[in-house]
């Protein structure tokens, strides 16, 4: 859960002014829209480290990417069944 909600944060406080699209990227040198620093914000509110809070988002992804490549019963990928 602490990593889905790092996901879903981090990403809307790295975008752009005005912007409602959060998964587009910044030049280096353009203005971010923060908060402050979502790792460290929280595992003050989950009682854990910012390193755990980043454990638990690599899971998060992790778990995402093989939902998202499996048929959803454990098996192959559809693409990848022989007929």
């Amino acid at each position: 859960m602490v990593g889905q909600e790092y996901e879903l944060e981090h990403k809307l406080e790295g975008a752009q002014v005005g912007n409602t699209n959060a998964a587009k990227r910044l030049d280096h040198s353009d203005q971010v829209v923060s908060s402050g620093d979502t790792r460290n914000r929280l595992a003050k509110e989950h009682n854990i480290s910012p390193a755990a809070v980043q454990r638990s988002a690599d899971l998060y992804n992790s778990v995402k990417t093989i939902r998202e490549n499996s048929d959803g019963e454990g098996g192959e990928r559809e693409s990848n069944k022989k007929a």
